[in-house]
């Protein structure tokens, strides 16, 4: 297979290790190095980066650099089998995507050219990680869990950090189970809507993006529900993330 590329062990089962090598080609051990596999990629490209599931050996992720119809891509039975998971990624190359340790939400993040994304199973699709970072490439990333914060380091624009989500079944913060998040739409227009929420303490910041990652709200508040116009933007799908210092929430919806 030529040169590695990138080397993946599982987690859950250091026997099983995956290898992308600089010629396209993805190999697979499950008994520690002694038998090494070819795996059948969904397509023909250069797999930059391979991630393991924390827990399952047989779940894995892969990401594509290059620019191709198809940016990331799920296995949940070693590699027999794949599924597109690019949604709305921009047609630009990826370079490293890891899984969040603990998450119950299939929480991925992926490093791209343009700048970092991350996906969740309830919003089943990827959102642009943060506001501040520049539109750069970044070329790796990594979680650094003591802080729960993700730290990315771009080209030619230093090393960034951004503070992530904390589940409600983690660590770190208080445990807030009874959060709920609803839209209510008004009847005449459904570009103008209210927020509601409850219960999250402290100050709140909510923003909005379009399905792009683009930010079209950001504001702070301590009410509980906020009124929200969208009359100035396009229809379509929208993300709200609600926060405060121990909590995120996220919801999609859709403005018509």
């Amino acid at each position: 297979m030529g040169s590695v590329e990138f080397i993946s062990i599982a987690p859950s089962n250091p026997n099983v290790i995956y290898v992308s090598g600089k010629n396209g080609i993805v190999k697979k051990t499950i008994n520690g190095g002694k038998a090494w596999t070819n795996i059948d990629l969904p397509i023909l490209g250069f797999v930059k980066s391979i991630e393991v599931h924390p827990t399952n050996p047989s779940e894995v992720y892969i990401a594509y650099s290059g620019y191709l119809n198809g940016r990331v891509f799920k296995s949940i039975d070693g590699g027999d089998t794949w599924t597109n998971i690019s949604g709305s990624l921009p047609n630009v190359p990826a370079h490293k995507i890891i899984y969040k340790t603990g998450t119950n939400d299939g929480e991925l993040y992926l490093a791209t050219d343009l700048g970092v994304y991350y996906w969740r199973n309830s919003i089943n699709d990827w959102v642009r990680l943060g506001k501040n970072l520049p539109n750069v490439i970044v070329h790796d990333i990594e979680i650094h869990y003591a802080s729960n914060k993700l730290r990315a380091a771009t080209f030619g624009r230093g090393v960034w950090e951004i503070y992530i989500d904390v589940e409600p079944s983690g660590t770190g913060g208080e445990e807030l189970k009874n959060d709920s998040i609803s839209i209510i739409s008004s009847s005449e227009n459904s570009k103008f809507f209210t927020i509601k929420w409850n219960p999250l303490n402290d100050d709140k910041n909510i923003i909005i993006y379009n399905i792009i990652g683009t930010v079209v709200k950001d504001i702070t508040t301590k009410r509980n529900e906020e009124f929200m116009d969208l009359s100035n933007h396009a229809t379509g799908v929208y993300i709200v993330r609600l926060s405060n210092k121990q909590k995120v929430i996220t919801k999609k919806f859709i403005v018509k």
